[in-house]
């Protein structure tokens, strides 16, 4: 399956990825073959499930932790205007970027979900105050010639959270026709998710 992949895709696409995401894709794509040949399977969210790992790790490696080597000069600032309250001696922040930032008092949130990144999307589309800094790294980091890339990220991802990634969380099964779409979206269609950061990168 890997080798198939690496022949049908772009090269840099796939070298583009981590080997730990390679992993989650081919899982994912082993079993939706293997699923496609029994007529008996009707529940397609475990495969939906690896592809929605697949992206939440790269969005993290692209995205997040880039982000705090990029505020380090202006952390103290970053994480002030953050703030928004302090409980035991330990601060309140609005969202969660400010948190993985703050490696001091939470060390254990590296990550964000990818419900949690949507929100953080929404928010900077928003020109919210707080989370300026980070729209600015985005823009530096993923412009587009043409087209806004949060805009253009947000709009796909608020779909595959509303409709996939939340159902899954709760155990909701997903039928063959939904797989294959958030399939597209995520890895497999000329502008999905995976791709979108390479497009950004070689418009610059």
């Amino acid at each position: 399956v890997a080798e198939d992949l690496k022949k049908g895709l772009e090269l840099d696409y796939w070298q583009s990825f981590s080997k730990q995401t390679k992993c989650y894709l081919v899982t994912a794509e082993q079993t939706y073959l293997a699923f496609l040949k029994s007529g008996e399977v009707k529940d397609f969210s475990l495969i939906g499930l690896e592809y929605c790992k697949a992206l939440e790790l790269e969005i993290n490696k692209r995205f997040i932790t880039p982000f705090i080597n990029y505020i380090k000069d202006d952390k103290e600032e970053f994480l002030k205007i953050c703030k928004t309250n302090e409980k035991n001696n330990k601060p309140k922040y609005f969202g969660y970027l400010p948190m993985i930032v703050d490696e001091e008092h939470y060390p254990k949130i590296t990550f964000l979900t990818l419900g949690q990144f949507n929100f953080l999307l929404k928010r900077c589309l928003k020109g919210e105050y707080a989370f300026r800094k980070y729209k600015s790294f985005l823009e530096e980091k993923s412009s587009f010639n043409e087209f806004s890339f949060i805009k253009v990220f947000q709009e796909k991802l608020s779909i595959i959270v509303r409709k996939y990634r939340n159902a899954i969380a709760h155990q909701s099964p997903m039928n063959r026709k939904q797989c294959e779409h958030l399939r597209e979206l995520i890895f497999f269609e000329k502008n999905s998710l995976l791709k979108i950061p390479l497009m950004a990168k070689k418009s610059v």
